[in-house]
C-alpha cells in the first residue's frame, strides 16, 4: 500500500475515514437491520483483516454514510486537548449533500444517538474499544440566511439551525493507529449508489491497492452474509450489487468478472482519487508506556 503523509501530499483535509472502518464489521451492510437480523446486544464479524466486536447497538452504512458526509461539511471543526473531536455542521446541508430532504434534520439529530455502539477493533498491529458520540447538540438559534421549507401540511417556512456532534477520544485515536483513508472526491457517487451492501463494497475496495477477490468472499468479509445465510437471500445480495455494476465500473473502476478458478471475481486498481495517510505518531509499545509512567512516578502501578 502506498501510504503519504500530509506534507507530502499538501492536502489539509481531514482524511474520511480509516482503513479498518471500511473493511467490515463496524459499519454493517445495511440501510437499516433487516427483520430477520438476530436482535442481539453483541455482533462479531471477523475476517482476515481484523475482528470487530459491537455491543448496544449495530451500525450501518447510514451511519458511516452520515459520519464522512459531517466530516465533508462541517461548517467548523475541533480538536480538544484530550483527543475528543467536535464537528458543527449544518444539518440542511449535510442531508442535501446526501440526497435526503434537508428539512428531515430531526431524523438525522436523532440518528447521532446509534453512535453509542461500542466498538472494539482488533488487527495483528492494534486493538482499540471505545464509543464514538461523546456529546450531540442543536442550536436554537436560525442560521442566518438560510430558508428550510415547512413540513407537509405548513404554509410557513422555517430556518434551520446548527447541530453539533462531538466524538470520543476512541474516534480520533483510530486515525492515529490506523492508515487513514482520503476519497472525498468519490463520496458523492458512493452516496448516489442504491444498495448499502454496493456502497459496503466499494468501500471495501476504495480501502486496498489492488483486489482480486471472490465477491462471495467479499460479502462474507462484510457481514453481509455467513454459512448459514439462506441461498435465496444469498442470490439476492449478490444481484443487489450485480445490478449497480455499472456504477461501480464508471466510478470507482470496480469490475465484476469470472477468476482463474470459474468464480465471480471482484477486480479493482487503485483509483486516482484516493490516497492513503500513515498515522502521525507511531504508537509505543505498553511497555514502553508503563515505563515512563513508572519514571514519572517512581511506582510501578501504571494505567495504561
Amino acid at each position: 500500500m502506498a501510504i503519504k503523509t500530509r506534507s507530502q501530499t499538501g492536502d489539509k483535509d481531514l482524511a474520511t475515514t480509516t482503513v479498518h472502518q471500511c473493511r467490515g464489521g463496524v459499519f454493517l451492510p445495511y440501510k437499516e437491520l433487516p427483520r430477520t437480523h438476530p436482535d442481539v446486544t453483541i455482533v462479531i464479524t471477523q475476517n482476515q483483516w481484523e475482528k470487530v466486536t459491537l455491543k448496544r447497538g449495530r451500525l450501518t452504512q447510514t451511519h458511516q454514510n452520515i459520519l464522512e458526509s459531517i466530516i465533508v461539511n462541517a461548517e467548523a471543526t475541533r480538536k480538544l486537548p484530550d483527543g475528543r473531536f467536535a464537528f458543527l455542521y449544518s444539518p440542511a446541508k449535510v442531508l442535501r449533500y446526501m440526497g435526503i430532504t434537508p428539512k428531515h434534520h430531526s431524523w438525522l439529530y436523532d440518528k447521532l444517538s446509534d453512535f453509542n455502539t461500542e466498538i472494539e477493533i482488533e488487527t495483528e498491529i492494534f486493538r482499540r474499544a471505545g464509543v464514538l458520540l461523546y456529546e450531540k447538540g442543536e442550536s436554537k438559534v436560525p442560521i442566518p440566511g438560510r430558508i428550510l421549507p415547512g413540513e407537509k401540511g405548513e404554509k410557513r417556512t422555517k430556518q434551520p439551525c446548527y447541530q453539533l456532534i462531538v466524538f470520543h477520544p476512541f474516534f480520533s485515536r483510530l486515525f492515529d493507529v490506523d492508515v487513514a483513508i482520503h476519497y472525498r472526491g468519490l463520496l458523492p457517487a458512493i452516496l448516489k449508489l442504491k444498495r448499502a451492501v454496493t456502497q459496503a463494497v466499494a468501500r471495501f475496495c476504495l480501502s486496498h491497492d489492488r483486489v482480486n477477490m471472490a465477491l462471495l468472499d467479499i460479502l462474507t468479509a462484510l457481514g453481509a452474509m455467513n454459512k448459514d445465510t439462506p441461498e435465496r437471500t444469498r442470490r439476492h445480495i449478490i444481484k443487489q450489487v450485480r445490478d449497480e455494476i455499472e456504477a461501480l465500473e464508471k466510478d470507482f473502476g470496480i469490475e465484476l468478472r469470472k477468476m482463474a478458478d470459474g468464480r465471480e471475481g471482484v477486480f479493482y486498481q487503485k483509483h486516482p482519487k484516493v490516497w492513503f495517510e500513515s498515522p502521525e505518531k507511531p504508537i509505543p509499545p505498553l511497555l514502553t508506556v508503563i515505563e515512563a509512567q513508572k519514571s514519572e512516578t517512581g511506582q510501578g502501578a501504571a494505567t495504561v
